[in-house]
């Protein structure tokens, strides 16, 4: 079966479609410059979304929500949490060698960057793209503009 198409609409939400993308729009939205200016500033916001989250789990804040928050995202930057495959190595090296150019963008944190390179993906890349540092999330436009800026492409 062949997948769906890719919808062209980069800059509209699809909020409307999406019941996971409606959920994530109320918790975070498609862009967040202000956050985007420090890996500081992005962690603020990071702790907000991740104690938003758990509330709306229904988790009540005397269960220690602030502990709860530190251990989500200690775990989300730790290289350990991910697995990444023995053969995506050397399928991303054969990518590179026909010519091909290779990026990461992701609706993820400040960190990725460093992160790509702890798990053995960075070396693999042209570029690494985070809407955290970008202050766009997918499927906006922008985000694709900077990955294109930072591959030379």
């Amino acid at each position: 079966m062949a997948s769906p198409p890719m919808s062209r609409n980069t800059d509209a939400s699809t909020a409307e479609n999406d019941p996971k993308a409606s959920f994530w729009a109320t918790i975070e939205p498609p862009h967040n410059t202000a956050a985007s200016e420090s890996a500081e500033a992005y962690d603020r916001l990071r702790e907000g979304l991740e104690r938003e989250i758990l509330v709306k789990l229904g988790i009540p804040a005397s269960a220690g929500l602030d502990d709860m928050v530190r251990e989500l995202l200690a775990v989300q930057d730790a290289p350990e949490t991910y697995c990444v495959y023995p053969e995506v190595g050397e399928a991303l090296q054969r990518l590179r060698d026909a010519g091909y150019r290779l990026a990461i963008v992701s609706n993820f944190n400040w960190t990725l960057p460093e992160l790509a390179d702890a798990i053995g993906l960075g070396q693999h890349m042209d570029a690494v793209v985070t809407s955290a540092r970008v202050g766009y999330r997918k499927p906006h436009r922008r985000i694709y503009e900077a990955e294109i800026g930072r591959a030379h492409v």
